[in-house]
């Protein structure tokens, strides 16, 4: 997928979270070959964000297990807000 550099540079720049969200929807959209590429160029070029990229997940222990079976039967941890506020406090379009 080739872009056109009035496509890969926006002027006026975006607030931080369109930058973000606009990452986040390139990376979904790359083929493997392309995802690599990128994540050798942020490694080499941001090497804090790929270290914290890098920290293996672990399985939860007694405690995380029992906070979570807290979680589902606690009632104010089941509201949800719609999808058009989410979407409003990311600064997209409705």
């Amino acid at each position: 997928m080739s872009m056109s550099d009035d496509e890969l540079h926006y002027h006026p720049k975006p607030k931080m979270n369109e930058i973000h969200r606009r990452n986040v929807v390139a990376a979904r959209v790359m083929d493997d070959e392309e995802a690599a590429k990128l994540w050798d160029y942020i490694s080499n070029n941001f090497k804090e964000a790929a270290q914290w990229a890098l920290i293996p997940e672990e399985e939860p222990d007694e405690f995380d297990l029992e906070m979570l079976e807290e979680i589902k039967h606690d009632p104010d941890c089941h509201v949800f807000i719609s999808s058009d506020e989410l979407k409003r406090s990311f600064g997209m379009p409705v």
